[in-house]
């Protein structure tokens, strides 16, 4: 069972995901009911451009293309086309993102998957912590982040269930 297969979307909100989490079924679920996703694409796609918006290339940005996934398998799940954005990440590494949102920037949509890698950090600096802090000090923490970095993307921040 993949966690998406649990997750109710909401219509118009975001959710960004790591490739860990590429699961095409559930993610057109949830454009059919109208939310946004912004998802690492995994090193093996097989995706078809079929346009390419102009990038300007000083900002990192390598390409944003709309096409369509190339596999039996995954077209069956995925029929839709989705917007691929690769860029350079500040260490010279080359990163490639899906999302069926149109017509964000491509620089915007960079920046949400950004702002999830800068959560995950903190996560990954407080397991190192000492087990003495409190659990729901850890949640209010983990809230807060999520606030500041949905408004560092501009967007409005969300309640967390």
């Amino acid at each position: 069972v993949n966690v998406l297969d649990m997750l109710l979307p909401e219509p118009g909100a975001f959710y960004v995901l790591d490739r860990g989490y590429v699961a095409y079924e559930p993610l057109h679920r949830f454009h059919q009911a109208g939310a946004f996703f912004v998802i690492r694409a995994r090193r093996n796609l097989q995706f078809r451009r079929q346009y390419s918006r102009p990038v300007d290339r000083r900002t990192g940005l390598i390409c944003d293309q709309t096409g369509v996934l190339t596999t039996t398998h995954s077209q069956l799940r995925y029929p839709t086309p989705l917007r691929r954005v690769r860029f350079l990440t500040t260490d010279g590494k080359t990163m490639v993102l899906l999302t069926n949102h149109a017509t964000l920037p491509a620089l915007t949509v960079c920046e949400i998957y950004r702002c999830r890698w800068q959560i995950e950090l903190f996560f990954k600096w407080v397991r190192k912590l000492p087990r003495q802090v409190d659990s729901s000090k850890l949640e209010f923490a983990r809230r807060a982040v999520a606030r500041d970095s949905a408004l560092a993307a501009g967007f409005p921040a969300r309640r967390a269930a």
